[in-house]
């Protein structure tokens, strides 16, 4: 064999065992990589289904109170009624509402 024919083969062998030896090192970090991700998808699926329930609650509790309100502004227009204490019970009731809704969020 020449010298320029070996110098070639010998380039071509160093060539495919650096790109294996790549192949493998990347290889590797993506098993690593990608080792954590089904917990990251849990974790996240979880959060994610997490803010959908406390926006759906808060549009139920929106919606509530849009009901009070109508509801409020429906018996306080009918005649016979003691119109203040209504008023003073739909507005404690509000409150302690309120007051569950702080007290659910600083827990």
């Amino acid at each position: 064999m020449s010298s320029s024919e070996t110098l070639f083969k010998a380039t071509l062998n160093r060539l495919s065992a650096r790109l294996a030896k790549s192949l493998y090192t990347l290889g590797s970090e993506f098993g690593l990589a990608f080792k954590d991700v089904p917990e990251r998808f849990k974790e996240e699926f979880d959060l994610f289904r997490q803010e959908v329930f406390d926006e759906a609650e808060r549009l139920e509790n929106e919606d509530k109170g849009r009901e009070a309100t109508s509801d409020f502004v429906a018996t306080s227009n009918s005649p016979g009624t003691d119109q203040t204490q209504e008023i003073v019970d739909r507005l404690r009731s509000k409150i302690a509402q309120l007051g569950k809704k702080v007290e659910g969020v600083n827990k």
